[in-house]
């Protein structure tokens, strides 16, 4: 759920100078209205609009995200 929560921040990032969440994902799998486990990812056109989706096209289940070890 954390993720899910962090990841709509999309409308308003942390900041002017960071990235949301959102921005880090790199693929999600959902659950569609019809009941049709859907795939996404960084080659998808539709990727940006489930970002953004606030649920509304499904029960996400799974999100990758891209992480970099920072020092």
């Amino acid at each position: 759920m954390w993720a899910l929560s962090q990841m709509y921040t999309i409308e308003q990032g942390p900041s002017a100078n960071h990235e949301s969440m959102s921005d880090f994902v790199l693929a999600v799998k959902l659950v569609d209205g019809k009941g049709r486990v859907r795939s996404f990812d960084q080659h998808d056109p539709e990727l940006a609009a489930v970002r953004a989706c606030l649920g509304l096209c499904g029960v996400l289940f799974e999100i990758t995200f891209a992480v970099s070890i920072q020092n």
